[in-house]
């Protein structure tokens, strides 16, 4: 059943204000715009006024499918005057002097629906209708109709929304190779969701993901192979926590580029993150990058050799000289002296023993 308000539009004039979308009128014109969610989601759509030469006085009727939409809030446009606005009636708006016209464009009322849980993937048209002596000018001492063109709305039922991100944090500073590092994978701006399947992309010749640990969501969390998937205690309950979603641990096996390091991303596919609805939720995702050194490459040439030394010597007795500084403290005691030069020595030599 559609609720039409005083008014039932004919199918001729219906027809052409759908076939004329959401293109501009040439004339007065009374433009509904468009907006898409999922079923169980909230719309707003806007009745505004567009080419106007003049009125006093305006009353419109809205039109929708009831079976598929919920009107639940209007509100006032931009206009002063007095206003006669509740849902389920019509939108009244009179001039605050009877005897000026007002030749404002903008907005004339603002629509609130909420799409119902059970509507269908499709569009739902949103209208508006009039009487033409309900809008008119006033014109020395009679008041004569004006003609508006009506062009309507919708209202695009998917199967998605959209809200929250997916982020890969990056480690602070530069990891050694042969060393592990644990990679969080966050999410913020979390509006919903109750599973979740995600890949986790990296380059294997570089990283080896050793490890999956569960974050601060609770439920089930498993992986297999690259794809982490997480799966809330109750189904029916939204899970809106934002933080930790898993923590990732590479072990680092090459050296990635010293410029651009070695990316972490995430994706999944469409179907598989969804809120307790079954709707599918769309959230943005960014990759975090880890940068590499290797140990006891103080210089940051890729090679571990007596240059290594020279420059070390030259950083603890001057501190003038470029370095990699994760790379500084060789013996692992948390400062830079000469301990750490007569370990990198001994190691590019002998090879004998075990640097940070």
């Amino acid at each position: 059943m559609k609720r039409i308000l005083c008014i039932v539009l004919s199918a001729m004039l219906f027809a052409g204000t759908m076939a004329m979308g959401v293109s501009a009128a040439d004339g007065p014109a009374f433009k509904v715009s468009s907006a898409e969610a999922a079923p169980g989601s909230e719309v707003t759509l806007t009745i505004s006024v567009e080419g106007n030469t003049g009125i006093v006085s305006a009353e419109l009727n809205v039109e929708y499918d009831e079976s598929k939409l919920e009107w639940t809030k209007v509100a006032k446009g931009d206009w002063a005057g007095r206003w006669d606005v509740a849902v389920g009636e019509a939108i009244t708006w009179f001039a605050e002097d009877p005897m000026t016209n007002v030749t404002d464009n903008g907005t004339f009322a603002t629509l609130t629906f909420k799409i119902k849980d059970d509507a269908e993937i499709g569009l739902i048209p949103v209208t508006v209708t009039y009487d033409e002596e309900n809008v008119y000018a006033v014109n020395g001492n009679s008041y004569d109709n004006v003609a508006f063109e009506v062009v309507a709305g919708q209202v695009q039922v998917v199967n998605f929304v959209e809200g929250g991100k997916i982020v890969v944090s990056s480690p602070g500073k530069r990891k050694a190779v042969g060393k592990t590092v644990e990679v969080p994978v966050i999410i913020e701006e979390n509006i919903g969701i109750v599973s979740a399947e995600i890949s986790v992309g990296y380059d294997e010749d570089i990283l080896e993901l050793a490890e999956v640990k569960a974050g601060d969501f609770g439920g089930t969390i498993s992986a297999t192979g690259n794809v982490i998937t997480w799966d809330a205690e109750d189904h029916s309950v939204n899970v809106t926590q934002n933080g930790t979603f898993a923590t990732l641990v590479f072990n680092i096996k090459e050296m990635a580029d010293k410029e651009t390091g070695t990316e972490v991303t995430v994706a999944y596919e469409d179907d598989k993150v969804y809120n307790a609805n079954r709707i599918n939720v769309k959230m943005a995702a960014s990759p975090g990058t880890i940068f590499t050194y290797l140990r006891g490459d103080i210089n940051g040439d890729g090679r571990v050799n007596n240059k290594d030394i020279t420059v070390l010597m030259r950083y603890v007795k001057y501190l003038d000289i470029e370095v990699v500084e994760e790379a500084l403290n060789v013996n692992g005691d948390e400062k830079v002296n000469n301990k750490d030069i007569t370990v990198l020595m001994r190691y590019v030599k002998y090879k004998d023993i075990e640097i940070n």
